[in-house]
């Protein structure tokens, strides 16, 4: 077994009390196990782990209904980030009882001597979603990638395996080099800084890459290219998975049903209400971004495929993937006991969001006389979004994105344009701004309070984060500049001050300290119950105009959001320069 393989696994929790004592039991007693014997009917705590992005973006409706208390069991949901190991040990160690994981993770869990029968997979969650990104327009098919470098991320799981098996088929082993990084970002920041750079990565994060990066194509379709390879065999690419406890299934056998009933039907919602399913990827956190969310979900495979139909696509794939590596898989082919095939195998005919051959169908499972056959989609559309939808693509006065502001501002002596209409400030500095200046010469604005644009931002050089961020956005990803959205006032003497809103969602960071000003004077910080930066006021002088441009540069102290934080693989705790402009 491969030391990545046994970095997912970790320590093997201890095996429940309860079937350590059942197994000596039947040991002794020299039979099989009576599933039915230990199952319990009773409503339970479900604790369900789930990875950020395609394995639970179709999941909306499902916590929805959960949270709104209209599923017979209590389902609880915990977005993980991208770490499908912390999943996986956090199921070894009775943390979760179900969990998404990576369709080979979960094969490599079913084989560990540790966990031997410890665990079943109970569906698929996603087909085939990667794609080969890259500006270069010389490449157009597998063939074009020999002697290139392909960037990626999933090193050890469906992505590595998956391109391999392609590289393999086209004769291209040993010709393409296939460098991985250990976070999505990375290869972002590699699209965009290296000219013609090649990447391989699943959606959504090929919509953020189109955001992030000019003239990006995405030539090739690996699922399509997968596709063409077995069309006799219609072996399908399977990308994730989720799995059960065995324990937990074997008392609840009943809830792991209920799991499954809801989330085809939460599937078949959200390819029927992309939008609406889009707003709860913001709200439940499984993606940030409904904008980028909507484009996404049809491209994601979203699926829910349960019984001997999971059983035939997923033996199949791990089957190419065992064959390929044996290792991939745990080292041996998982025997019938690994797929969990529910008692009524009836919701075998199930929906998927892209170009797979599995058959659409409108049922759901056989009902079962508890509340959860009740369909309750409507009433909740409005708490599925924040309302910051319509910032979504912000466009500043100035007319630039968020890479023009990497200017050098040292100088103080480059408007960025903000097309505020005064051609005599249109290259305007701070010199005479500063605050020691407060007090001299004749007021040239009219005392009162004006809306003015405010940013201040990180320059992706250095963050390190594949965008410029702005704490002044409120939308993900906050790569642009906002407008409109301070208050100037100038008090009676002419002296003028500007509070500048804090906004940037706290899953991407929170602002403990903005300090080191130069030009300008920090008046007041307003701040939240937790200590976090919600607001600053700033000391500009005496301006010559409404439109006077003002820059500085700072110094910002910061804590990571959880889902940022998981994503870009970053510590929690950063200190990065920042730029502050008004115009």
């Amino acid at each position: 077994m491969s030391k990545k393989n046994k970095e997912i696994l970790g320590i093997a929790a201890a095996i429940v009390a309860a079937l350590i004592v059942l197994a000596a039991v039947l040991a002794v007693k020299g039979r099989k196990t009576d599933r039915q014997s230990v199952i319990s009917n009773d409503a339970c705590d479900v604790n369900v782990g789930l990875i950020m992005g395609p394995p639970s973006m179709g999941l909306g409706y499902f916590m929805n209904e959960a949270e709104n208390g209209n599923t017979y069991n209590n389902y609880s949901f915990t977005v993980e980030g991208i770490d499908y190991s912390t999943l996986a040990a956090k199921l070894n160690d009775g943390t979760y009882d179900i969990i998404t994981c990576p369709s080979n993770v979960s094969s490599i869990l079913y084989n560990n001597k540790d966990l031997k029968d410890s665990v079943e997979v109970i569906s698929i969650n996603n087909l085939g979603l990667l794609h080969i990104l890259t500006t270069d327009d010389s490449i157009n098919s597998m063939e074009d990638l020999k002697g290139r470098t392909v960037y990626s991320i999933g090193e050890g799981g469906p992505p590595e395996y998956t391109f391999e098996y392609l590289l393999d088929k086209y004769g291209l082993t040993g010709q393409v080099n296939f460098s991985f990084r250990s976070t999505p970002f990375e290869v972002l920041n590699l699209l965009q800084d290296e000219p013609g750079a090649i990447a391989l990565l699943p959606q959504p994060f090929v919509e953020v890459a189109k955001l992030l990066v000019d003239n990006l194509r995405t030539p090739i379709d690996v699922t399509e290219a997968w596709n063409k390879l077995n069309i006799e065999s219609g072996v399908q690419s399977v990308t994730t998975v989720t799995v059960v406890r065995k324990s937990f299934l074997q008392e609840h056998r009943q809830a792991v049903d209920e799991y499954l009933e809801y989330a085809k039907k939460s599937t078949d919602y959200t390819l029927a209400n992309v939008e609406q399913a889009a707003k709860w990827t913001e709200k439940y956190e499984t993606f940030l971004n409904p904008d980028i969310a909507v484009n996404a979900i049809t491209q994601c495979s979203i699926c829910t495929i349960t019984g001997s139909k999971m059983k035939s696509i997923l033996s199949g794939f791990l089957q190419i993937m065992y064959e390929l590596n044996p290792d991939s898989v745990g080292g041996k082919m998982p025997d019938d006991e690994f797929y969990y095939i529910p008692s009524s195998d009836s919701n075998n005919a199930d929906n998927t969001g892209k170009g797979t051959n599995v058959d659409s169908a409108a049922g759901n499972t056989a009902q079962k006389e508890t509340p959860s056959a009740t369909d309750s989609s409507s009433g909740n559309s409005e708490n599925a979004s924040n309302g910051n939808s319509e910032n979504a693509t912000q466009e500043a006065a100035s007319g630039n994105d968020g890479g023009n502001y990497g200017n050098n501002y040292a100088d103080n002596s480059q408007n960025s344009g903000s097309g505020n209409g005064s051609a005599d400030n249109s290259l305007n500095n701070t010199a005479g701004n500063h605050p020691s200046d407060n007090g001299v010469g004749e007021v040239k604005i009219p005392a009162g309070n004006y809306t003015v644009t405010a940013n201040i931002w990180f320059r992706k050089e250095d963050s390190g984060l594949p965008l410029n961020p702005h704490i002044t956005s409120d939308v993900f990803p906050p790569k642009d500049p906002v407008s409109n959205n301070a208050l100037l006032t100038v008090g009676n003497s002419g002296n003028c001050s500007v509070r500048v809103p804090v906004v940037i969602q706290s899953k991407v960071m929170t602002i403990q300290e903005l300090s080191g000003f130069s030009n300008v004077s920090v008046e007041n910080i307003e701040r939240d119950g937790d200590g976090n930066i919600t607001a600053i006021t700033l000391g500009l002088g005496k301006l010559d105009s409404i439109g006077t441009v003002v820059t500085d540069s700072c110094t910002a102290s910061l804590k990571m959001g959880d889902l940022a934080m998981s994503i870009s693989g970053f510590s929690r705790d950063q200190t990065w320069p920042a730029m502050f402009e008004m115009n």
